[in-house]
């Protein structure tokens, strides 16, 4: 049985509305529909989140008991495509290279500095889109920023929970209560640590916390 074939029985067997458990989800209605009639797949980790603990489990795809990644790797006699390490996406054929060669070079020592922006937005967004890839993610450009950091001693000025709040007119403590929404409290409070750490340039701490939280 599919996910939307299961998310139309749970409805039918507990009589909800699709104007209903779309709004329990927090979707348009029309996302329901196509998901139910199998045209769409639902990705985001925090409305997987809303439907295990509606319907109980999502077990992966498979067919004939192989997930998708198990069959690619048959055809194809390799793993999957690594999106955190090394997308293909991001690489030149032909010369060996990928895009991030590029960027360091022409940034050179401002290199840094778009790594730990690179990071904050993965941070910032995991929990409303990637999950754990986009974690994962984090990790890759803290340990690039750390790498920087000890070949070169390049310490960045970076700005204060304060400077931001003042900048941008809102408090910290409500911008990371908004990007820690439905989180238990100890991992919001790891979360919050990850910050302060790379707002002090503690990259090797930062994702040694990551780790933790993806643990939870």
């Amino acid at each position: 049985m599919t996910l939307g074939e299961r998310i139309k029985k749970y409805r039918k067997e507990n009589v909800i509305t699709e104007k209903e458990f779309a709004n329990v989800l927090g979707v348009p209605i029309e996302f329901l529909k196509k998901v139910e009639a199998g045209e769409l797949s639902i990705e985001a980790p925090a409305i997987l989140d809303k439907l295990k603990k509606l319907i109980g489990d999502i077990p992966e795809p498979t067919l004939n008991g192989k997930t998708a990644e198990e069959i690619l790797d048959g055809i194809f006699g390799s793993k999957v495509e690594d999106n955190v390490n090394s997308p293909k996406h991001y690489q030149i054929p032909g010369v060996n290279i990928e895009s991030i060669d590029i960027i360091k070079v022409i940034l050179g020592d401002k290199f840094i500095a778009f790594c730990v922006g690179n990071s904050l937005k993965y941070i910032i967004r995991a929990e409303k889109k990637n999950g754990k890839e986009d974690y994962e993610k984090a990790k890759v450009y803290l340990k690039w920023a750390q790498e920087e950091f000890n070949k070169h001693n390049i310490l960045l000025n970076l700005k204060t929970a304060n400077d931001i709040s003042a900048a941008l007119g809102v408090d910290w403590l409500d911008i990371i209560s908004e990007i820690c929404q439905k989180m238990s409290f100890k991992k919001a409070l790891l979360l919050h640590n990850v910050f302060g750490y790379i707002f002090n340039s503690n990259y090797e701490d930062a994702v040694k916390t990551i780790d933790r939280i993806l643990i939870m």
